[in-house]
């Protein structure tokens, strides 16, 4: 969630401005979904601090360079902190990957 707040948000703000409010809606649920998680998977306290700081930078439609620097940073150090691999250890599977997609995305952006 962190990655696409870094990669997307572009599309729903620009300029202090809404651009496409369906992608700001989204980018208010997925930052929403972060605080969630952080208060539940009990994130330390500075990252959690970041986190809702993200949400309140979000609201009030900070820069994409903004968000994407905050967001980025927190992934990364909820990567270290938790030790998350960021590589495959072995290749991927096409059939997990279709699997996860259709479970996933496809309600979104399609079954193609």
């Amino acid at each position: 969630l962190l990655s696409y707040l870094a990669q997307d948000y572009g599309e729903a703000v620009r300029d202090g401005k809404i651009l496409s409010q369906s992608e700001y809606d989204e980018q208010l649920e997925f930052v929403g979904e972060v605080v969630r998680s952080g208060e539940q998977e009990k994130f330390p306290e500075e990252i959690q601090a970041d986190v809702v700081g993200l949400q309140s930078i979000i609201l009030n439609k900070a820069s994409p360079a903004e968000v994407a620097k905050l967001a980025s940073d927190i992934r990364w150090r909820l990567i270290r902190h938790y030790g998350v691999p960021t590589g495959p250890t072995k290749e991927p599977s096409n059939n997990l990957g279709k699997d996860l997609y259709v479970k996933n995305c496809a309600s979104c952006h399609g079954l193609t």
